[in-house]
């Protein structure tokens, strides 16, 4: 077994027999702490595994011909990875002039090929110019269509 291996089992061995309730005891200075090492571990991990990632997509398609599908590798400790070959999507590119296209193609055919959605956005800063919205419109209206939701703060870490 290869000495990545081994160091990472010893990290993951070195973690057993800690919970997610344990780390209230902590004070908080030592759950900085705490969760800067956690994240420089994630964060390296993350590094490592992105080639061996690369190479278990690369012999998976080798494998189903480029086809979709899934193909599992087994590790030699009885690890396993399974690849997953989606079928191709197909989207519009951006910036494409459709009406164009539909114009082009006839409604009937442009139809038998797309699906045409409407879609609405809040635009940034509704907030801020709602007060001249509501000097000239009835502001009940816009707001029994609008939905706030609080994001969850972000937190980072560094070492």
């Amino acid at each position: 077994m290869s000495n990545y291996t081994e160091t990472i089992k010893g990290a993951l061995a070195a973690l057993d027999g800690h919970h997610p309730d344990d780390m209230g005891e902590l004070e908080l200075t030592e759950q900085v702490e705490l969760g800067a090492a956690l994240w420089d571990i994630i964060n390296r991990a993350g590094k490592l595994i992105d080639p061996i990632k690369e190479r278990l997509r690369q012999e998976a398609i080798e494998h189903l011909n480029g086809n979709e599908g899934a193909h599992e590798f087994v590790g030699v400790n009885g690890g396993k990875a399974t690849v997953l070959i989606p079928k191709a999507s197909t989207k519009v590119r951006k910036g494409a002039d459709m009406e164009a296209l539909k114009e082009h193609m006839g409604e009937d055919l442009f139809d038998q090929a797309f699906t045409t959605t409407i879609s609405y956005k809040v635009k940034p800063g509704l907030s801020d110019s709602a007060t001249k919205i509501a000097a000239s419109f009835e502001v009940d209206s816009l707001f029994n269509v609008i939905e706030i939701s609080e994001n969850t703060p972000r937190v980072n870490f560094r070492r």
